[in-house]
């Protein structure tokens, strides 16, 4: 908006000012110019312009004489008005528009403030509108003004002159001279007198001597003596009692306050005593009391002695000394504000009374104030009291905050007056009080009210910048609280970059609402979030600082403040710190929340990608009593816990996940130093029911195996294996022992940030009978002890933190199990069995035939028990290699461990007359004569096939085909193996005639069926398959001709039942049962002419127990149960 636009409206403001003169000067119009005015004017006129031009104004108003000046100084132009009040009421509505954003809608304080800024800004306008409006009036109010101040500038001259006249006459009346006295100057000067002059007649005393003037002073020390013991005893004030008579003189004492000396001057004991010398009693005062004081005194007491007598004297002097006290103590007061309390003190005199503010430069104008009042207090309780008996004295009083302080009493000595020491009193108290509030605030936090950290308060009587707070913040660290005396300004010790930003809040007052150092019981408040402010900070720094370099890292939080309240259930708390370990698995944090109650540490498993972060886990940390030390011990300590809870979590976790029956143990884990964590028991039997469980419910558990089970089983043997005893107690106890680095058995690195952390535990699980195990001793390998005194397995597992330790346990347990079944079989195979090197992580031993003592070969079985599936390896030319992965999968099914080292020594005859007739057969077979080959279904199950040359009967060369097979059945007396002829045969065969002497004829070691065999397993069986083998040999090279030899059948797959049934009508009486049967076509597709029995488990020694139909299906005679 230009300046120069003036709303439509004409003023005469750019009038030329030369018609009123310059300086003062007033020049008249030359003829000259009133010609140009006048020509201008016509001109103007003649061309007809509505509006006048800037040039034809009047330089000066025509009604108006050229002594009355034009006023133009402080005028401002109305287009600049209008401008700056529209700026500014636009940076107030910016402004209001800002503040009212922050508001809630439906707020009274809003409303408010809108409508008394539309009230402000609507009376503004309305003010700029009037004004407006009396622009368009400008030439009549700018001619009123030039009026107003002419008017004005007269009645001051009139005024000026009046006053100079009557001062003018004033002052001519010291100039007056009065008349001389003539008359009497003449008669003085000629005669020397002047008889109309008055005459005294004055007779001057003689001179008294030495001697009179001693008789008169002990005449006046008698009468003063005779007078204050007879006369004047019972009108003697109780202050006057201390006197002393001597020289004339009767000297009156008050301790503190002054001595008078007075005398009498007359016998009459009714005459007034009298003034003679006055002194004051108090320090500081003058030695000498100045002429003009003494005057004072002497003509005011002798009044008071006149009118009152001694009380009356007394009453004037101690109020004369109480008043003089006031004014040293004033005077004490002044100069110290002006040199050693500059800035700090307000002095303030009163009537008889003297007022002094300390700290007035910390306080903002309308804050209460402290200061110390020391008056006169009459004592008088009404007006019926006189004077005389009145005691008035100083009095010193202590307004704190605006309010006397009436429960602490100030101890003021007025007889040495020293206001320094008086504020140091008073400031003493105020800082004990101000100390003590925070002092008493603190004391109820839990951490100082259960002594766990120190807080101790010094206070000094004589000295205050000896008072103060002490706290203690951790371990290590400790703050002071002071408070400077002189000026009230707060000092925390020692300093730091925590201190520092809250010393400058206490000691930065901005309003009356501010916690000052001066403001009652909020100073405590202040004091005491002061003090928490800092140690939250120190904490925050010492925890920040000292773990970082032993691999914790301070992250952002995950959650928010009200999920974080939700979790450690305070509603007020100061600081939450969010602290990770290098190593931790993803979302484990660990949390201190520093409070005013307490801090408390809580270990969190947070997954904060989830929208509604829920929290998986939490736990309280106990961190035990007493301030926290930050050290790297502390640390060290806090890592091991920490990571040993989310561990067990872990565990118990996968543990219920698993459905394993759990629970907390009476053991602790972690070392004895640490804090204390419950193991975990846990149900082995719901791992492995059959090291735990009895045979009852070993069986039970078998007869209901599954069909998986029973398969895999089947493939190995169609006989229940080796029934076996448990020999572990149910509960097994594992606990958290320490946390390692990454390298198995290396301490923690604080400089690897992705440092993987190891988890080192320990389960401990117990035996039934500890004697059984009496050979192992201490430690077993690597990570394996056996207490037989406590009978107990230790074992240590190390897993990666993250992952549960129940894998490892499991396969821990299950090598255990495989050593503890190899020793109890190796104990019942003392004979047959040689041990030659027993460790967790694998055996070896060596074994042989019993009935075969003249023979000394070998031979030598490792079997590794660290694996999931137990791996054996047999040496080179072992008769069993050809049954190695039967014997794999045997060692892997529960009780195949016990049922192998039966089953190898008893059938090392079959195996290995097997092993000879391969060997035999295959010289034959370089020859062209015929091939044997030999097939094992399982262990218990065999085929020996041979293919023999011969001719047929027109001399063409065939091949004849013979096969066998041998099955285990458990007969009375033990395991037999049947064999007997496979395939499409005829019994009268030449085959069939060969074999005639073999099947026909029995012995101790095998029997002949007729169309089949069975002998012992050993040494019968090896025996009968010699000399079937021997029997077929012998045909090779003498099979001419078809006769005894059907031809082959064309192929046909469905004969397969017809020849089952042919060779169900050739099977011994002894058949298996039809279930059994069954199970044999679902497993094998073979012909079942010959159904196996289980391989027996017969010990190397004793006696066979009773027959078990339960457990067999089979009649009495046909089955037996082998220990």
């Amino acid at each position: 908006m230009d300046n120069g636009i003036q709303n439509g409206a004409r003023t005469d403001h750019d009038r030329n000012s030369s018609p009123n003169g310059v300086n003062g000067i007033v020049k008249a119009p030359t003829e000259k110019d009133v010609a140009a005015e006048e020509a201008g004017q016509g001109k103007a006129k003649e061309q007809g312009s509505e509006e006048p031009a800037n040039d034809a104004q009047p330089a000066r108003m025509n009604d108006l004489p050229e002594e009355i000046a034009h006023i133009t100084e402080g005028f401002i132009p109305l287009s600049m008005l209008l401008t700056r009040l529209a700026q500014r009421s636009h940076n107030e509505l910016q402004h209001g528009i800002t503040t009212f954003a922050d508001m809630p809608q439906d707020n009274y304080t809003k409303h408010k403030a809108i409508l008394e800024f539309a009230q402000e800004q609507h009376e503004r306008w309305v003010k700029a509108l009037v004004i407006t409006d009396w622009s368009k009036k400008a030439e009549v109010v700018s001619k009123l003004i030039d009026l107003r101040a002419h008017m004005n500038h007269q009645q001051f001259l009139y005024d000026s002159a009046l006053d100079e006249v009557v001062n003018l006459k004033r002052n001519l009346a010291f100039a007056r001279i009065p008349s001389p006295d003539l008359k009497t100057a003449l008669q003085v000067l000629s005669t020397g007198s002047a008889p109309w002059m008055p005459d005294v007649d004055y007779i001057e005393p003689p001179q008294l001597s030495p001697e009179d003037q001693l008789k008169w002073l002990n005449e006046l020390n008698t009468l003063l003596s005779l007078r204050l013991n007879l006369e004047e005893f019972d009108r003697i004030p109780a202050q006057f009692r201390d006197y002393t008579i001597a020289s004339g003189r009767v000297t009156f004492k008050v301790e503190g306050e002054f001595e008078v000396d007075l005398t009498v001057a007359d016998e009459d004991p009714e005459r007034q005593f009298w003034f003679i010398d006055f002194r004051f009693a108090y320090q500081p005062a003058p030695a000498i009391v100045p002429e003009t004081i003494l005057s004072h005194l002497e003509a005011n007491v002798n009044t008071a002695l006149n009118r009152e007598g001694l009380p009356g004297c007394y009453q004037f002097l101690h109020e004369f000394i109480l008043t003089c006290k006031i004014n040293e103590l004033k005077r004490q007061a002044l100069l110290l504000e002006k040199t050693a309390w500059t800035g700090t003190l307000k002095v303030e005199p009163l009537h008889r009374a003297l007022a002094i503010q300390y700290w007035s430069t910390r306080l903002p104008p309308k804050c209460p104030k402290s200061w110390l009042l020391i008056a006169v207090h009459s004592d008088k309780k009404g007006k019926a009291s006189t004077a005389a008996t009145s005691a008035s004295h100083l009095e010193l009083k202590w307004y704190r905050d605006n309010t006397e302080v009436k429960s602490t009493q100030i101890e003021a000595n007025f007889k040495e007056l020293e206001v320094e020491t008086l504020l140091n009193s008073v400031i003493r108290s105020h800082i004990d009080y101000i100390l003590q509030g925070i002092y008493d605030k603190t004391l109820s936090l839990p951490r100082y009210a259960n002594q766990e950290c120190r807080l101790v308060r010094e206070t000094s009587l004589d000295d205050p910048l000896r008072c103060s707070l002490t706290a203690q913040l951790t371990g290590s660290i400790e703050m002071s609280l002071h408070i400077e005396p002189k000026s009230g300004v707060v000092a925390i010790k020692p300093q730091s970059k925590y201190t520092i930003a809250q010393e400058h809040k206490l000691n930065t007052p901005t309003g009356p609402t501010e916690s000052t150092i001066n403001n009652g019981s909020s100073v405590i408040a202040s004091g005491f979030t002061c003090l928490q402010e800092v140690r939250c900070n120190v904490v925050e720094d010492e925890i920040v600082r000292r773990s970082s370099p032993l691999g914790w890292q301070a992250i952002r939080p995950p959650l928010k403040d009200e999920e974080i309240r939700s979790i450690v259930k305070m509603r007020e708390w100061l600081r939450a710190i969010w602290l990770r370990r290098s190593g931790w698995p993803q979302h484990w944090y660990l949390v201190a929340v520093l409070s005013q109650g307490g801090d408390d540490w809580w270990l969190i498993r947070a997954n904060s990608e989830v929208k509604d972060r829920v929290q998986h886990y939490k736990i309280n940390m106990p961190m035990g009593t007493g301030a926290a030390n930050f050290s790297e011990p502390f640390w060290n300590r806090l890592t091991l816990f920490t990571t040993a809870l989310i561990s067990q979590y872990i565990d118990i976790r996968t543990l219920h996940a698993a459905g394993i029956k759990h629970h907390a143990s009476d053991r602790s884990s972690l070392p004895a130093t640490a804090a204390r964590l419950p193991a975990i028991d846990l149900a082995l039997s719901d791992i492995f029911p059959a090291i735990v469980c009895n045979v009852a419910e070993t069986s039970e558990d078998k007869a209901s195996m599954s069909d998986v089970e029973q398969d895999a089983t089947r493939q190995v043997t169609t006989m229940p294996l080796t029934p076996r005893q448990p020999w572990a107690k149910d509960d097994v106890v594992m606990r958290f022992i320490t946390v390692q680095g990454r390298a198995q058995g290396t301490t923690l690195d604080p400089e690897d940030s992705e440092q993987q952390l190891t988890c080192v535990s320990e389960a401990i699980i117990k035996v039934h009978h500890a004697g059984k195990l009496g050979r192992l001793k201490g430690r077993i390998d690597q990570n394996t002890w056996y207490s037989p005194a406590k009978g107990e397995f230790a074992l240590q597992l190390r897993y990666p933190l993250g992952e549960s330790g129940l894998q490892q346990l499991k396969s821990r347990v299950t090598a255990i199990d495989r050593f503890v079944c190899f020793l109890e079989a190796l104990g019942q195979c003392t004979k047959t069995i040689e041990n030659e090197r027993v460790t967790m992580r694998g055996v070896s031993f060596f074994y042989a035939n019993p009935t075969e003592g003249q023979r000394t070969q070998r031979w030598r079985v490792v079997m590794d028990l660290s694996k999931d599936q137990v791996e054996i390896a047999l040496a080179a030319g072992n008769p069993h290699l050809r049954v190695l992965n039967y014997l794999r999968k045997l060692v892997n099914i529960d009780g195949g461990i016990k049922t192998l080292m039966i089953w190898l020594p008893q059938s090392l005859p079959v195996f290995t007359s097997l092993e000879n007739i391969k060997n035999a057969w295959d010289s034959i077979q370089e020859k062209g004569q015929g091939r044997a080959a030999i097939s094992c279904k399982n262990l218990d199950w065999l085929s020996i096939s041979y293919t023999i040359m011969g001719t047929d009967s027109n001399g063409q060369p065939v091949s004849r085909q013979l096969s066998f097979e041998a099955v285990v059945k458990l007969r009375k007396d033990g395991l037999w193996w049947h064999i007997n002829r496979a395939g499409h045969y005829r019994a009268e065969d030449r085959f069939g005639k060969a074999l005639e002497p073999v099947f026909g004829q029995s012995n101790g070691d095998w029997i002949g069926m007729g169309t089949s065999a069975a002998g012992k397993i050993s040494p019968g069986a090896a025996m009968l398959f010699d000399k079937i083998d021997e029997v077929v040999k012998g045909l090779v090279g003498h099979l001419q001709g078809d006769e005894g030899f059907e031809p082959p059948p064309p192929p046909q797959v469905q004969q397969r039942p017809v020849q089952e049934q042919r060779q169900q009508q050739q099977l011994p009486p002894q058949q298996p049962p039809p279930q059994q049967q069954q199970q044999r076509q679902s497993t094998q597709p073979v012909p079942p002419q010959v159904t196996p029995v289980p391989i027996p488990q017969v010990p190397p020694m004793g006696k066979p127990r009773k027959p078990s139909q339960t457990k067999t299906g089979r009649a009495p005679d046909q089955a037996i149960e082998i220990g």
